[in-house]
């Protein structure tokens, strides 16, 4: 009867633990010190919590609503859903995938900037609708949606708008591919498990002085095209 009211004891004892375990404890043991995702106020448990000023990277945001999903606990995973609050940006949902077998994001809508994230890119405002991007053992082995780019050159006839699916490549890095409405404009993102990430804006056939304009910018003619390319980490 002893051992009986032990282990009920510390089974109550594990679940109120667990419930009132500190969101800043968690999400600082699932993201780790070299994150690509920070904040600056964190407040709550993990399964209602609330994180301020979130960065990603140098781009801000916003303050989010989070909560831990606990079905995901058993199979291993970390799964936090985020929401965000009103935001200039306006809302932006999703699920982190912070720790276990499979890290990344999913069923991300909603819109953030990238201008500094990406830089010198000339990156603005992207899009995400449905966005699915998993990676598993270091390969990207999910990925679904699509994404829209509102670029922000201020040359005057580029078209500034751009979309196009993910997809996971052969090589196991998780890629969007994005172009312009007359698909003469061509994105192309590639990011590693590692925060590794490759881009590349091409435009092809433009008139003479648009290329001189592009050539200013820092684009390199490539046949009939202009290529800008840019590479780094993004944690």
């Amino acid at each position: 009867m002893r051992a009986r009211w032990y282990v009920w004891a510390a089974s109550i004892f594990a679940v109120c633990l667990v419930a009132l375990f500190p969101l800043r404890v968690a999400i600082g043991a699932a993201t780790g010190p070299e994150s690509l995702l920070t904040a600056r106020q964190v407040a709550g448990t993990v399964w209602s919590g609330r994180v301020g000023e979130m960065m990603a990277g140098p781009e801000r945001l916003g303050t989010f609503d989070v909560a831990l999903n606990p079905l995901t606990l058993p199979l291993g995973r970390f799964e936090v859903a985020i929401e965000r609050l009103d935001d200039p940006e306006g809302p932006l949902t999703g699920v982190l995938a912070l720790g276990g077998a499979s890290e990344g994001v999913k069923d991300l809508n909603g819109r953030m900037t990238l201008s500094r994230l990406l830089s010198p890119l000339p990156s603005g405002a992207m899009r995400f609708e449905d966005v699915r991007m998993l990676f598993k053992g270091g390969r990207c082995r999910e990925a679904a949606g699509s994404v829209q780019l509102q670029a922000s050159l201020g040359i005057a006839g580029l078209s500034r708008d751009m979309s196009g699916p993910v997809s996971c490549r052969e090589d196991g890095r998780g890629m969007a591919e994005l172009k312009g409405p007359r698909g003469a404009e061509r994105l192309t993102i590639i990011v590693d498990a590692e925060g590794g990430y490759e881009a590349d804006l091409a435009i092809e056939g433009a008139p003479p002085i648009l290329r001189d304009a592009l050539s200013r910018a820092g684009f390199a003619e490539e046949g009939t095209s202009v290529v800008l390319r840019q590479s780094g980490r993004l944690r």
